[in-house]
């Protein structure tokens, strides 16, 4: 756990150890922002659109269902690796302030491609967001997929 206010001096940091100068920025990944009293108030600032209404999790009622929210605070360039979300579910996301990048790939693709095993040169790559963004997406795409 990490207090808000020294994750902001961190993203907003030039010095050695701030997102600024970190090849692979962290960003904070809350599932709980609904026990805050603060954080909770962002609830009341947007709906869940139509295409969306219908949860089957709700059917197993609130205390007994996975985690479903989740805001997350990340600087420039922060990411996360190619991956299914938890349990396999579809979501839904509303973009604050900035700009996200979504790729999407096929299903029949196979995982090995869209991982980019293959492209991927770990000498000095490894699968962090920035690299795959900058280095292994343009060879997946290069290559048409294989």
């Amino acid at each position: 756990k990490i207090k808000l206010k020294h994750f902001f001096r961190y993203q907003n940091s030039s010095e050695p150890g701030g997102a600024k100068l970190d090849d692979s920025p962290l960003y904070i990944f809350e599932p709980n922002f609904d026990d805050d009293k603060i954080l909770k108030s962002v609830l009341n600032d947007y709906s869940v659109p139509h295409l969306f209404q219908e949860d089957l999790f709700a059917l197993v009622g609130e205390k007994t269902r996975p985690p479903y929210r989740w805001i997350l605070f990340g600087p420039e360039r922060s990411g996360s690796c190619v991956h299914i979300d938890p349990l396999g579910s579809s979501a839904w996301n509303a973009l604050i302030r900035g700009r996200k990048l979504w790729v999407i790939f096929p299903p029949e693709l196979k995982k090995r491609v869209v991982k980019g095993k293959d492209h991927i040169n770990h000498e000095v790559e490894d699968d962090e967001a920035i690299d795959w963004f900058v280095n292994i997406l343009p060879r997946i795409l290069k290559h048409g997929g294989e």
